[in-house]
């Protein structure tokens, strides 16, 4: 008993201290606006003291314009807020007193300042900024991506791996990514997307953030999160614009060319910019296989050599009016063509019977893959009141694929003795098209939290014409197990609604749910109702984070997430790499469900974070399956069992000294798959390391040299393992003249070491798969960037310098 009462002594002491001690310190609240109400991010809030003006202590507001100082004594007070480009506002005077730990000074508005008519855009952003929710890579400030793709930065981004046969994208060692341009989701099955990424100028690209944990405004698709691409946009008043243009050779000859426009008067803005990639590299590839069939031991080497012609144009306009102080209407239109060509090119093939060469084929492919691309979107958004948003939106989108092939075969036997020859052609020709209407709203309601909800809509439809022709004396004889119309209608419905709110001045607390109704239907003219689906699912999503100071913070976040199989992988097509090697569609397959813990310790710029998911059923591309009985070999998509993943990744900025800084991303991923292959349950796990640096040195004030590389030690393809691999670049760079000329040298792919190697050993099923790749070539090139027109901003517009400037604090 008396030890019950000396521990509720205790605790009423120790509530007695802490009440003391919180009514002693106490914090000021409230948010920085302009005149329309739209928050002014980073902002100056700095507190003086009401008897002398003195300063006590100052903060920057938060990207949503908020801000909240704290351990402020009791005394008079007021605030100084100001904004470059704004005129600076006093606050009346306040008293914080003990029985009232928190002072709320509501918004504070901001008028723009009249009489500052010009500021020159100075501040240098850097190349990664590691955020508590994302990775943000600046490439105007990469060295190295001067005349490179879009493609070419993500692979060397960190945490990101690209799969070039399967065209995927990964990150954090889960695949399922989801791009988006400025924003908005593009809708394409991950080749299509990969294959437009490899086709756009790096030089009309501002930034790109990697997204691992998204909120649930966002679509649920994509278990391993977003990578939002931000092409640029200039804010610069009157008429402005810039361009690149780049050359370069590596066993094949690369350009690139960017056109950026832009027009901005009062209420209007009007922007453009073309894009021109020629890839014409060299590429090259190996695969061998090794099965016991019956009592014989069959092996299949094949080897190709391409010399491929790749021509890219991206074009985009876009219009944004301001209808008043409340309502803004946006208008812009999109259009991307790619051809891919390759003649002549020679595929080899070896069959050997128990050691003994048996067959010998080589093939003489012609091919052609067009890719073409055109989109519109409207939006509206209307401020209802203040810190009430709506917001409404209309999407169309069109893709049309063209893929004819002509393979002519010769057989020759063991002794290289001709055989016969075989002409075949297929043909492939896949419209796709999107409609897609939204509707977002949201409600700020200061310190009580934060209200978003939308609903919308995704209507889409797809056809896949595919067939396979035999020249059969001198007429041409379709295979109908090869052959046929297929098309898929499917609908997505979603709704969600969030809230954040503050938990205590230090913590922010953010939940929200999800739900999408999935309807999906694919058949062909012989066969309907092929696939038949319809399926809800909720998403729900957290996410807390506590903020200790400013150099310390800690967040927790949770999601789920899904991933639809893409056009593509559904529907059955056929692509002869050689008469027994055959890529394929699968229509058997399911959504893989995700569910993902991440946690992210930030102290100062390094951010380190930890990341667990558990996917069921994830889809594996392009998997190797022997066909029962035969030596025929076929790469689908399939589901797998389950896939583990448990991540760790360190993210360091550092600067040396002053003329040097670095960055330093290192990443271990432990993955653990459980999957069915042909009857048999296989288990792989396989560690992952990834190390990304990045080395800037200021050489002269005008002259930079950039110096970046990254390793990877390789990870998993489905069941299968790819091996190490990496990349060491290095660039140069002039500042030339008054208006941003740039003149750039740089050498890519220095020791020739960026080549995929996937093995696959089953020696339960007597079966044994290898496959090298290689798409790229080292390469030099030299790049001329240029500013042209108007390149300061108006005062109202510079808001963006404020921001840069603190993301580099």
């Amino acid at each position: 008993m008396k030890t019950s009462i000396r521990s509720v002594i205790y605790i009423v002491s120790v509530m007695v201290f802490i009440s003391q001690t919180v009514s002693g310190q106490m914090q000021i609240l409230g948010k920085v606006a302009d005149n329309v109400g739209k928050p002014l991010p980073f902002a100056n809030i700095l507190v003086l003291s009401a008897k002398d003006s003195s300063f006590v202590k100052g903060d920057v507001a938060k990207e949503d314009g908020s801000f909240t100082i704290q351990n402020i004594k009791e005394g008079a007070y007021f605030c100084e807020v100001s904004m470059l480009g704004f005129s600076k506002k006093n606050t009346t005077f306040f008293q914080l007193i003990p029985q009232s730990s928190t002072m709320d000074l509501g918004v504070i508005t901001l008028s723009e300042n009249m009489e500052l008519n010009t500021v020159e855009v100075v501040a240098k952003k850097p190349l990664f900024e590691q955020k508590i929710d994302r990775l943000v890579i600046n490439v105007e400030s990469s060295i190295t991506s001067a005349g490179s793709t879009a493609l070419d930065v993500l692979e060397r981004s960190p945490g990101v791996m690209v799969n070039r046969q399967d065209n995927t994208i990964s990150l954090s060692g889960k695949s399922g990514v989801v791009v988006m341009i400025n924003g908005k989701l593009n809708y394409m099955s991950s080749d299509a997307a990969v294959q437009m990424l490899s086709g756009m100028s790096a030089g009309s690209i501002e930034k790109i953030e990697l997204l691992s944990t998204p909120p649930s405004n966002l679509d649920a698709e994509g278990n391993a999160g977003y990578i939002n691409i931000l092409l640029k946009k200039n804010q610069n008043e009157g008429f402005s614009g810039s361009y690149a243009l780049t050359a370069g050779y590596g066993r094949g000859a690369v350009g690139n060319s960017s056109f950026n426009l832009n027009y901005r008067h009062n209420k209007i803005t009007v922007y453009g910019s073309y894009d021109y990639v020629h890839l014409g590299q060299e590429q090259n590839s190996r695969t061998y296989r090794r099965i016991v069939l019956g009592n014989n031991l069959l092996e299949t080497e094949t080897s190709a050599l391409r010399h491929p012609s790749d021509d890219n144009h991206n074009v985009r306009i876009g219009l944004d009016y301001q209808l008043d102080t409340k309502t803004t209407v946006s208008f812009a239109v999109s259009a991307f063509s790619k051809k891919y060509a390759m003649n002549n090119t020679l595929n080899e093939s070896t069959l050997s019977r128990n050691n003994v060469v048996d067959t010998l084929i080589r093939l003489k492919i012609n091919e052609v893959n067009l890719w073409k691309h055109v989109g519109a979107s409207f939006g509206v958004q209307r401020t209802l009141r203040e810190n009430e948003v709506l917001s409404f939106g209309v999407d169309y989108l069109h893709y049309d694929n063209d893929q004819p092939v002509n393979y002519n075969n010769t057989w020759f036997d063991g002794k290289n003795n001709l055989l016969f020859n075989q002409t075949v052609r297929s043909t492939k020709i896949t419209p796709i098209n999107f409609g897609i209407v939204k509707m977002d709203y949201s409600r700020d309601f200061g310190k009580k939290g934060k209200l978003e909800m939308g609903v919308k809509a995704v209507m889409s439809q797809f056809k896949n014409n595919v067939g396979v022709e035999t020249l059969m004396f001198n007429a041409w004889k379709a295979d109908p197990d090869f052959t046929a119309k297929y098309s898929l209608k499917e609908s997505i419905g979603a709704a969600y609604t969030s809230y954040e709110m503050k938990w205590g001045p230090k913590t922010t607390v953010k939940g929200g749910l999800r739900f999408e109704y999935t309807q999906s239907n694919l058949g062909s003219e012989e066969v309907p109702n092929i696939v038949d689906r319809k399926y809800g699912r909720l998403f729900p999503s957290l996410f807390l984070t506590h903020d200790y100071n400013k150099n310390k913070t800690l967040s927790f976040s949770y999601s789920r997430r899904i991933t639809r199989p893409t056009f593509k992988d559904l529907a059955p097509f056929t692509f002869f790499i050689d008469p027994n090697t055959f890529l394929s569609g699968n229509a058997a397959l399911q959504p893989a469900l995700s569910d993902n813990l991440k946690a992210d310790y930030r102290f100062k710029s390094t951010l380190f974070s930890v990341q667990y998911s558990y996917t069921s059923s994830p889809i594996a591309g392009f998997q190797a399956r022997i066909k029962p009985g035969s030596n025929k070999l076929y790469y689908v998509a399939e589901n797998q069992k389950n896939l583990q993943t448990y991540s760790l990744t360190i993210g360091q900025p550092y600067s040396p000294v002053k003329w040097w800084t670095t960055y330093t991303n290192l990443a271990g991923v432990f993955s653990v798959v459980n999957a069915y292959n042909n009857g048999y349950l296989v288990t792989v796990k396989f560690p992952n390391v990834t190390l990304y640096n990045v080395q800037t040195f200021s050489l002269t004030k005008k002259v930079t040299l950039e110096v970046s590389g990254y390793y990877n030690s390789g990870g998993l393809w489905g069941i299968s393992k790819m091996k190490a691999f990496g990349e060491l670049n290095v660039g140069l760079q002039k500042k030339m003249g008054k208006n941003g000329g740039k003149l750039s040298l740089g050498y890519d792919n220095i020791f020739n070491s960026s080549v995929y190697r996937i093995n696959l050993n089953l020696p339960e099923q007597q079966q044994y798969f290898e496959t090298r790749l290689q798409f790229t070539q080292p390469k030099f090139k030299i790049s001329w960037s240029q500013n042209f027109g108007n390149q300061k901003m108006k005062a109202a517009a510079k808001r963006a310098e404020a921001e840069e400037k603190a993301r580099v604090e």
